[in-house]
Protein backbone atom coordinates (compact mmCIF):
# COMPACT_ATOMS: atom_id res chain seq x y z
CA UNK A 1 0.00 0.00 0.00
CA UNK A 2 1.14 3.53 -0.68
CA UNK A 3 0.14 6.21 1.83
CA UNK A 4 0.22 9.83 0.71
CA UNK A 5 0.83 12.81 2.97
CA UNK A 6 -0.08 16.18 1.46
CA UNK A 7 1.00 19.44 3.08
CA UNK A 8 -1.77 20.76 5.32
CA UNK A 9 -3.22 23.87 3.69
CA UNK A 10 -5.87 24.93 6.21
CA UNK A 11 -5.03 28.49 7.37
CA UNK A 12 -2.84 28.39 10.49
CA UNK A 13 -2.46 24.59 10.51
CA UNK A 14 1.10 23.60 11.46
CA UNK A 15 0.67 19.88 12.15
CA UNK A 16 1.55 17.05 9.79
CA UNK A 17 -0.31 13.74 9.52
CA UNK A 18 2.80 11.57 9.78
CA UNK A 19 6.09 12.11 11.60
CA UNK A 20 9.39 10.58 10.42
CA UNK A 21 9.62 8.32 13.49
CA UNK A 22 6.54 6.39 12.28
CA UNK A 23 8.05 5.48 8.90
CA UNK A 24 10.05 2.49 10.10
CA UNK A 25 6.98 0.75 11.53
CA UNK A 26 4.98 1.48 8.40
CA UNK A 27 7.75 0.10 6.18
CA UNK A 28 7.81 -3.11 8.25
CA UNK A 29 4.07 -3.41 7.63
CA UNK A 30 4.63 -3.01 3.89
CA UNK A 31 3.41 0.57 3.63
CA UNK A 32 5.31 2.97 1.38
CA UNK A 33 4.97 6.70 1.98
CA UNK A 34 4.92 9.50 -0.56
CA UNK A 35 5.10 12.95 1.00
CA UNK A 36 4.48 16.34 -0.57
CA UNK A 37 7.72 18.31 -0.38
CA UNK A 38 7.59 20.59 2.65
CA UNK A 39 4.66 18.80 4.29
CA UNK A 40 6.40 18.48 7.65
CA UNK A 41 8.35 21.74 7.73
CA UNK A 42 5.77 23.79 9.69
CA UNK A 43 5.72 21.02 12.32
CA UNK A 44 9.51 21.00 12.59
CA UNK A 45 10.27 18.03 10.34
CA UNK A 46 12.39 18.86 7.26
CA UNK A 47 12.10 16.73 4.12
CA UNK A 48 15.53 15.20 4.79
CA UNK A 49 14.21 13.48 7.94
CA UNK A 50 11.49 11.78 5.91
CA UNK A 51 13.74 10.71 3.05
CA UNK A 52 16.32 9.37 5.52
CA UNK A 53 13.59 7.06 6.86
CA UNK A 54 12.52 5.91 3.38
CA UNK A 55 9.74 8.26 2.29
CA UNK A 56 9.60 9.45 -1.31
CA UNK A 57 9.07 13.14 -1.98
CA UNK A 58 6.48 14.40 -4.44
CA UNK A 59 7.03 17.82 -5.91
CA UNK A 60 3.32 18.69 -5.88
CA UNK A 61 0.08 17.91 -4.08
CA UNK A 62 -1.30 16.50 -7.33
CA UNK A 63 1.54 13.96 -7.47
CA UNK A 64 0.74 12.77 -3.95
CA UNK A 65 -2.86 12.04 -4.98
CA UNK A 66 -1.75 10.36 -8.22
CA UNK A 67 0.69 8.01 -6.48
CA UNK A 68 -1.11 7.23 -3.21
CA UNK A 69 -3.73 4.61 -2.45
CA UNK A 70 -4.73 6.24 0.83
CA UNK A 71 -4.35 9.86 1.96
CA UNK A 72 -3.28 10.76 5.51
CA UNK A 73 -4.17 14.24 6.71
CA UNK A 74 -4.78 16.16 9.92
CA UNK A 75 -7.78 18.16 8.73
CA UNK A 76 -10.53 16.98 6.46
CA UNK A 77 -9.63 17.55 2.83
CA UNK A 78 -12.90 19.45 2.51
CA UNK A 79 -11.96 21.90 5.32
CA UNK A 80 -11.38 25.15 3.52
CA UNK A 81 -13.18 27.83 5.53
CA UNK A 82 -16.34 27.61 3.45
CA UNK A 83 -14.61 27.28 0.08
CA UNK A 84 -14.76 24.15 -2.06
CA UNK A 85 -11.54 22.15 -1.95
CA UNK A 86 -9.87 20.87 -5.13
CA UNK A 87 -8.83 17.85 -3.03
CA UNK A 88 -12.34 16.42 -3.28
CA UNK A 89 -11.95 16.18 -7.06
CA UNK A 90 -8.49 14.65 -6.58
CA UNK A 91 -9.98 11.96 -4.32
CA UNK A 92 -12.60 11.15 -6.93
CA UNK A 93 -9.86 10.54 -9.50
CA UNK A 94 -8.16 7.96 -7.27
CA UNK A 95 -8.84 4.31 -8.17
CA UNK A 96 -12.27 3.16 -6.96
CA UNK A 97 -10.79 0.33 -4.89
CA UNK A 98 -8.52 2.70 -2.98
CA UNK A 99 -9.26 3.55 0.63
CA UNK A 100 -10.34 7.16 1.05
CA UNK A 101 -9.35 9.85 3.51
CA UNK A 102 -11.42 9.87 6.67
CA UNK A 103 -12.64 13.38 7.52
CA UNK A 104 -11.91 14.84 10.90
CA UNK A 105 -15.18 15.56 12.75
Amino acid sequence: MIAGVPREDFPGERRVALVPAALEALAKAGVEVVLEAGAGVAAGFPDAEYTAKGARLASSREQVFQQAEVILCVRSLASRAGQPSPDVARLRRMPAASPRAVPWP
